[in-house]
């Protein structure tokens, strides 16, 4: 039971929580000025490939979340 060891108090999970949010804000807001900066270099193929390869890490990134989440 590693996980009832990390998260022993409701403040700890809570900062666990607002921690995590702040991280996706943050990684969200950069990707989405790389699509824009992609877009304007090559408007044909820039933007729809970078939202593609985007959407293919939060993907991995779920699945490795849940996995690891599932262990704890």
């Amino acid at each position: 039971m590693l996980g009832a060891d990390v998260l022993g108090s409701a403040e700890c999970a809570l900062a666990f929580l607002i921690l995590t949010q702040f991280g996706h804000a943050f990684i969200d807001c950069t990707i989405d000025s790389f699509v824009i900066q992609e877009g304007r270099r090559d408007p044909i193929n820039g933007q729809p490939d970078l939202v593609l390869f985007r959407i293919f890490g939060f993907g991995v990134g779920a699945i490795i979340g849940c996995a690891t989440g599932g262990y704890l």
